[in-house]
């Protein structure tokens, strides 16, 4: 019984990217956090609506929500829509992680770029998340460009 229970908690682990729960035990890794961004900013630019779902469904939490300066979305089937109406806009862009993953106290934060279908980068910007106890996304505040300086 005890493998049976070490066996479905290694499972698990992997399911969920070897991310442990926030807030329990030891920070997730460098890697794991890497690649949920990755996944993330990969699901802006996917064209296939499935194939979009099934990398949200990796990444981000079910109650998760996402806002930014232009938009402000609730649940994943609202965020796999609104990605839709964004791509119909900007056919062939892509969000591309322009950082690693900074995590603490189960929050992260990490910068990104808007690449247009001809290769230039339109913006920048930075999302602050908050991890949810799956170690999923469960709440992205996405900021445009840069903060202004002080005069």
């Amino acid at each position: 019984m005890r493998i049976i229970h070490g066996l479905l908690t290694s499972l698990a682990i992997v399911l969920l990217g070897a991310i442990p729960a926030a807030g329990q035990g030891s920070a997730p890794s460098q890697a794991a956090m890497d690649e949920i961004v990755s996944i993330y900013c990969q699901a802006w630019g996917e064209p296939d609506v499935a194939k979009r779902r099934q990398m949200l469904q990796r990444v981000w939490a079910d109650d998760g929500s996402y806002t930014d300066p232009v938009s402000d979305v609730a649940g994943r089937e609202a965020l796999v829509n609104h990605i839709s109406s964004h791509l119909q806009k900007f056919p062939g862009s892509r969000i591309v992680p322009a950082s690693h993953a900074d995590v603490h106290h189960g929050m992260l934060r990490f910068a990104w770029k808007f690449v247009v279908a001809d290769g230039k980068v339109q913006t920048e910007g930075v999302d602050f998340v908050e991890i949810a106890t799956d170690g999923r996304l469960k709440k992205v505040v996405g900021f445009f460009g840069l903060p202004k300086p002080l005069p």
